[in-house]
């Protein structure tokens, strides 16, 4: 029987994080960041590394809109978030 992946999120602050959940065990997969006001605003993605820090995302700047940043979680050409 394969084991159920579920992708959940949490927000904080202005932080949404992203997380991959199997059985009991829950691993972050990817941050979206938002920075500055409503109108110039803009969001930035970050990978964690092997010691639980965020790191910006090296492929992609900031974006007005998170639909990129989660497309490019989604497309994972570098295999930080999915491996």
């Amino acid at each position: 029987m394969r084991e159920e992946i579920q992708v959940e999120h949490t927000p904080r602050g202005t932080a949404v994080t992203i997380l991959e959940r199997r059985s009991t065990q829950v691993w972050p997969i990817a941050q979206l960041r938002y920075s500055g006001n409503v109108l110039t605003g803009s969001w930035q993605l970050y990978a964690v590394d092997t010691r639980g820090r965020w790191l910006p995302y090296p492929e992609l700047g900031r974006t007005a809109r998170p639909g990129p940043l989660l497309q490019e979680i989604d497309r994972d050409p570098s295999g930080l978030f999915w491996g």
